[in-house]
């Protein structure tokens, strides 16, 4: 081997990222390439890195800011939640480590989100009858830290 691809790259440059996302806020300074990678005030800030990116998204339909709910339980547990285009995705760390098929933890948080909506919508009547499913696929839950 003689290089690396650049698909290669692109996903070490995004793993130390994450690393630095997860650390935040810390006061490491990180380099890739001989680039230093910006600084994150904290998890949030990681997180909005990555929902102000997907504006540029082709399937993102709205020039407005993608929302997002943020809920820091404790120094080990912090949560955010945002909408998707109508298909549930989901980005989670455990133990600082990227989880990418999710796991128990990610259906634990989306399941209270999708059960409180549905329920708020079916007994406020905006929408009658709205299923859990419903709900779940235009969630981007949870970063988790």
């Amino acid at each position: 081997m003689t290089h690396l691809d650049d698909d290669v790259i692109a996903l070490m440059r995004r793993r130390v990222v994450d690393i630095v996302g997860i650390l935040a806020p810390t006061t490491l300074q990180v380099s890739f390439n001989g680039k230093r990678l910006p600084k994150f005030l904290g998890f949030p800030t990681y997180v909005n890195m990555y929902l102000d990116a997907a504006l540029l998204s082709p399937t993102w339909k709205s020039t407005e800011l993608i929302p997002r709910i943020i809920e820091k339980f404790d120094d080990q547990v912090e949560v955010v939640v945002s909408l998707t285009e109508g298909e549930f995705d989901q980005v989670s760390f455990v133990n600082k480590a990227a989880t990418f098929a999710g796991g128990p933890h990610v259906d634990y948080v989306s399941n209270q989100i999708t059960e409180y909506v549905a329920s708020f919508l079916n007994k406020k009547g905006w929408r009658a009858n709205t299923e859990e499913h419903e709900v779940k696929k235009h969630l981007l839950p949870p970063y988790r830290k």
